[in-house]
């Protein structure tokens, strides 16, 4: 048995995204970051990121386990959410949803697609994200108003545009009802 060598790989993130997780939380929105990669490589780059902290993490799982009584607590304190199916990304999504937060949800791949249409805002991301994807994020970002709105490529100004937007169809909706 001969050693040929060792290879190591990184995919660090974005320079912007740092920059678009200051703005998102500048503006007051909590991040919870869904991930396909470990839990522990998820926590390292939220902590790199700013999203927290300390950001505890939860394994998909981990999520399995929980009734919709355990989830609820699970994503008010949990920062990281790591190999999750897409349906734990829907149940994460409803779960943030009944509590009464207006969830918005950046995606680019197929496993998203659910969890995007489901959101509040569904942002479909980058040029490179499948066709499923920005099919589900036109549809909700259409749903509130905003017909031209694009796939973006600075996420923290769509997320804050469209909750935004959201805002105000939520206080017309009031206003029709008052």
């Amino acid at each position: 048995l001969v050693f040929l060598g060792l290879l190591g790989l990184a995919d660090p993130p974005r320079p912007e995204a740092r920059a678009a997780v200051a703005a998102c939380r500048a503006a007051g929105i909590r991040i919870v970051m869904i991930t396909g990669d470990h839990a522990a490589t998820g926590q390292a780059i939220a902590a790199e990121l700013g999203i927290a902290e300390e950001p505890g993490a939860m394994t998909g799982a981990a999520l399995e386990t929980l009734d919709d009584a355990g989830l609820a607590r699970a994503v008010a304190r949990t920062d990281v959410f790591a190999r999750g199916s897409p349906e734990q990304k829907l149940r994460l999504v409803e779960a943030l949803q009944r509590d009464g937060t207006v969830v918005a949800m950046t995606g680019d791949g197929v496993n998203d697609a659910p969890a995007l249409k489901r959101a509040d805002i569904g942002i479909a991301m980058g040029l490179r994200g499948t066709e499923a994807a920005r099919q589900r994020g036109r549809s909700r970002a259409s749903g509130l108003g905003a017909e031209s709105y694009k796939p973006p490529q600075k996420a923290a100004d769509a997320i804050i545009d469209a909750l935004a937007c959201a805002d105000l169809n939520q206080r017309l909706d009031m206003l029709r009802e008052a």
